[in-house]
């Protein structure tokens, strides 16, 4: 039972010209980030309403709020399992020149989550002390997953440490050789670890684009690096999966 804490339906299909599905018995949870892309990946969902969960987020690349009375509308009727993905980005020069209207979607989204009950996916890049400054905050929260988590071991304890329920989900940076990844999801209780693809996002050299099927391989990576019998590993992952989506 493969599980994928994050992906981007609408992408793949934009990307590839195929509809794309769920491998059989999975479960996936899948992003928006507009009216248009939710309204495609809720069409979708309800043709694999077992397997297909959804989240809807003002992403810190693109910080505008227009889009968040419709994602209190989507709280209020429960039509997503997770507000998201939110968060910080400051990888890119461009980025960095947004971070107040980051943190005024942030904010703002931090609200809705509380306000409805549903967990937090977290997009954060070079930008982890901004989420840690909020831990208080967090800490209220149902759920926090660190989609894509781009820190160390050691500060995946430390949210943990301060009362956060975090999930932190790995994807191809493991097959990537990344070896922070590698650490965190090695030490981290198997409680906390989520798997993810971020397709068609998240490539490995030489790769167009990534597909639901990639679930496969950061999942054998993942059971590999924690010294566990791949159909094990993924059971746990599953679990956590539902304890954070429903």
């Amino acid at each position: 039972m493969y599980s994928d804490a994050h992906i981007h339906l609408f992408d793949i299909f934009n990307a590839s010209g195929d509809m794309p599905s769920p491998l059989p018995g999975s479960v996936l949870c899948a992003s928006s980030h507009s009216q248009a892309e939710f309204a495609w990946q809720e069409s979708l969902a309800r043709v694999w309403p077992d397997q297909i969960r959804l989240s809807f987020g003002i992403h810190p690349q693109e910080p505008s709020l227009e889009c968040l009375p419709f994602l209190e509308q989507l709280a209020a009727e429960r039509r997503i399992s997770a507000v998201g993905e939110c968060g910080f980005d400051r990888f890119e020069a461009r980025y960095r020149k947004t971070i107040d209207a980051q943190r005024a979607a942030w904010d703002a989204q931090l609200e809705v989550a509380r306000d409805s009950g549903l967990p937090l996916v977290v997009h954060c890049r070079k930008a982890l002390d901004l989420a840690f400054a909020d831990t208080k905050r967090l800490k209220g929260l149902k759920a926090v997953v660190f989609h894509g988590w781009p820190g160390s071991a050691g500060e995946a304890a430390s949210f943990l440490d301060r009362g956060v329920n975090a999930y932190f989900s790995c994807g191809k940076g493991l097959l990537r050789g990344d070896r922070s990844l590698k650490a965190t999801i090695a030490s981290l209780p198997i409680e906390r670890v989520l798997t993810e693809t971020d397709a068609p996002w998240m490539t490995l050299r030489g790769e167009a684009i990534s597909i639901p099927a990639d679930i496969r391989a950061v999942t054998a990576e993942a059971a590999a690096l924690r010294g566990m019998d791949r159909a094990a590993f993924a059971e746990a992952v599953f679990a956590n999966f539902i304890a954070v989506f429903g």
